[in-house]
């Protein structure tokens, strides 16, 4: 949750290749080193409209299957 709302988040590794080396070896890295990451947060409002509406759907469809077997 971020003030309250949910996301979704997703985090990835950034691993150091050898063109990065070619900046950054002073600083100690070396190829496949983890040098940072790459985070992206998505707000699930409009996911939880979807989801709820499909429940709906679903739960109707449903019952008109029950009413109606043939």
């Amino acid at each position: 949750m971020v003030d309250g709302q949910r996301v979704y988040r997703r985090m990835i590794p950034l691993y150091a290749k050898a063109a990065c080396l070619e900046c950054h070896a002073s600083q100690g890295y070396k190829i496949g080193d983890i040098r940072g990451g790459l985070s992206v947060m998505i707000p699930l409002t409009e996911m939880d409209k979807l989801h709820v509406h499909n429940r709906v759907q679903a739960a109707l469809l449903f019952r008109q299957q029950q009413d109606d077997p043939g």
